[in-house]
């Protein structure tokens, strides 16, 4: 059994903000995006990944209305468009 300490929990924040910078593809849902990132993510990044995307998607990235012009991020936002997701995207 694995350590579920050692797994990138996909809520909704890290879901909507890894599919916005385009770390998953368009069509991946929260259980895909959950085993990506258990195959991508390495064990000492999980929990500041896990927490930044948390934070990023709760204070910049919004569902409705994100923050664009106060993203760090905002150069490398396939929501924008200005990156292929299917270029960036890991299916």
């Amino acid at each position: 059994m694995k350590n579920p300490q050692l797994e990138v929990c996909v809520d909704t924040h890290v879901w909507r903000v890894s599919k916005r910078l385009g770390l998953i593809g368009p069509k991946v849902d929260a259980d895909q995006a959950h085993t990506v990132f258990a195959k991508i993510a390495p064990p000492d990044w999980v929990y500041g990944l896990h927490v930044g995307m948390i934070r990023h998607g709760r204070q910049i990235c919004h569902t409705q209305k994100p923050k664009c012009g106060e993203c760090p991020l905002y150069a490398q936002c396939a929501h924008l468009g200005s990156v292929n997701p299917q270029e960036t995207g890991i299916s």
